[in-house]
């Protein structure tokens, strides 16, 4: 059986003003090891981005970064691993 795991699929918000996330590497003691294709899409203030190590794969939607994880985030200067 594999270890418990969680995968960020995206964010529900409405505002999106948001200029820096940190993925966390763990959520109630549980590895975060994915995220979503469309995980970050339309943040369009989003600058920065830490990514831990824990991460394993970003499933990437096959229009590349315009529908991507981080699609239209016209702003994005920074992504930290």
């Amino acid at each position: 059986m594999d270890a418990a795991k969680w995968n960020i699929l995206g964010l529900k918000v409405t505002n999106i003003k948001i200029r820096n996330i940190k993925i966390p590497s763990k959520i109630n003691n549980v590895e975060v090891k994915h995220f979503g294709k469309e995980a970050f899409k339309n943040f369009q203030k989003l600058e920065y981005v830490t990514i831990p190590n824990s991460i394993i794969s970003i499933e990437d939607s096959e229009f590349g970064m315009k529908m991507g994880a981080f699609g239209n985030c016209k702003n994005l200067k920074t992504v930290n691993i």
